[in-house]
């Protein structure tokens, strides 16, 4: 069950990769490529913004 629950939650890595992906290709967030890092664009840019709001 928690390998499901995994798998469907992207962890911080995934996350921080799909960022500095966009941040260093010049891609936007809908075309981030989520089956090669987990996050869709949208999940990426929402915790980028929770994460910016936070000063993180």
């Amino acid at each position: 069950m928690v390998r499901i629950v995994e798998r469907l939650v992207p962890d911080d890595r995934e996350v921080l990769a799909a960022i500095v992906f966009v941040a260093t290709s010049g891609c936007t967030w809908q075309q981030l490529p989520a089956a090669s890092f987990g996050p869709t664009g949208a999940t990426a840019h929402r915790r980028f913004t929770e994460w910016t709001t936070a000063t993180v």
